[in-house]
């Protein structure tokens, strides 16, 4: 087994792990689905935390032609360990009796989970930033940086102000837009 794989290996381990907590929080709330009071909100960031998975171990298909440095190997582990935070915090596990509050959840954890896609953006942008002229085939830029992660921000921005902002409209439209532009991004992948 190469380093490549080897490394590939570890990662879809930690990302698998990642997607464990989800379906097995979505499948116990379906399970517990008649005491469920459900939450949108917290359905569509588990919605999303699954789509940021699944991109994140899609893009490591185009890293599996190429030689990973240390660093590149080392990022790539943080992005994954970070993923899987962002898979676990939001992951409910539903009370085996009673009345199961997804939204009271949503209300009191949410803090754990958008602060860890806070960490997740800041990685990607500097991963981006690091691999900038791999990525982008120009030398570095802090305006060509801005240009290629400005969603990224604009993102991290929106779940900043989500953080303090309890508005519900908004609470909602911030990992609905999310997911929308991650499906359009992985749309326009290629393979």
């Amino acid at each position: 087994m190469s380093a490549i794989e080897l490394i590939a290996a570890l990662l879809s381990f930690v990302y698998a792990l990642a997607l464990t907590h989800l379906l097995q929080s979505a499948a116990e709330l379906w399970l517990a689905r008649r005491r469920v009071r459900f939450s949108l909100g917290l359905a569509a960031w588990m919605f999303l935390s699954c789509l940021m998975l699944v991109n994140n171990w899609l893009a490591l298909i185009p890293l599996a032609k190429s030689e990973w440095s240390q660093s590149v190997a080392l990022t790539a582990f943080v992005i994954a360990v970070v993923q899987y935070f962002t898979c676990a915090l939001c992951s409910m596990k539903p009370a085996e009796n009673g009345r199961v509050d997804m939204r009271a959840f949503e209300e009191d954890q949410d803090e754990g989970y958008k602060v860890a896609y806070l960490a997740m953006t800041a990685l990607v942008v500097f991963d981006t930033g690091r691999q900038y002229e791999l990525i982008m085939g120009a030398p570095f830029s802090w305006s060509g940086l801005f240009q290629a992660s400005w969603t990224m921000l604009a993102f991290a921005l929106a779940i900043a102000v989500s953080l303090c902002w309890k508005a519900r409209w908004f609470q909602l439209a911030v990992p609905i837009a999310y997911c929308g532009f991650l499906l359009w991004v992985m749309s326009l992948a290629q393979i």
